[in-house]
């Protein structure tokens, strides 16, 4: 619960005002409630969840099916982009999050 605590902190926006996201890199959470369904990084957090990037090929598949999506808060913490692999390969780790069915390579993060 004190990790979960620690998301809710950080900045966030719906999915309906995901233009508003900062075009830095960083790591994202897709959270409902008290559960973190999703985390996934960019190196531009903005053009991943827009139609400036690739969003309508990628992100369009993941969210399309959730249920209740549009009560999704999408919470972000900015990363440098030399460290995106480590920092969502630890939050991965910890939260488990159900959507996440590829794994970061655990090797990319230490080297």
């Amino acid at each position: 619960m004190l990790d979960l605590t620690r998301v809710l902190f950080y900045p966030s926006v719906s999915l309906s005002e995901r233009q508003n996201l900062p075009r830095e890199s960083g790591v994202y959470y897709l959270r409902l409630g008290f559960k973190v369904d999703y985390i996934g990084q960019s190196t531009s957090l903005r053009q991943r969840w827009t139609n400036e990037g690739d969003w309508k090929h990628k992100q369009r598949i993941r969210i399309e099916p959730l249920p209740n999506k549009k009560r999704y808060r999408l919470h972000y913490r900015l990363v440098p982009k030399r460290k995106l692999d480590w920092v969502e390969y630890s939050e991965i780790e910890r939260f488990n999050p159900p959507y996440n069915v590829k794994r970061v390579d655990r090797q990319k993060c230490v080297d």
